[in-house]
């Protein structure tokens, strides 16, 4: 009987462990894909803005809608009130 519980819970101890690096291997191809993409987006926006045939206004409204919002997002540069 207590030979069965071990195998029992070793068992179990095997299946949680299989688990776990099945969790990891999936978060590590999820960070290698925001990579990508990150990379991909990077090279895009690298591309409109240095051509010649992307109009002045159409960079300047990509700087203001991709480029700006990330730079001062969570920076110091926020606008201070008296309510803060």
């Amino acid at each position: 009987m207590t030979k069965d519980i071990i195998i029992i819970i070793i068992i179990i101890i095997i299946i949680i462990i299989i688990i776990i690096i099945i969790i990891i291997i999936i978060i590590i191809i999820i960070i290698i894909i925001i990579i990508i993409i990150i990379s991909a987006f990077k090279v895009y926006l690298r591309r409109h803005l240095r051509s010649h045939l992307t109009s002045k206004n159409t960079k300047i409204l990509m700087y203001k809608v991709l480029v700006r919002p990330v730079h001062t997002y969570a920076s110091d540069a926020w606008t201070v009130s008296k309510t803060d």
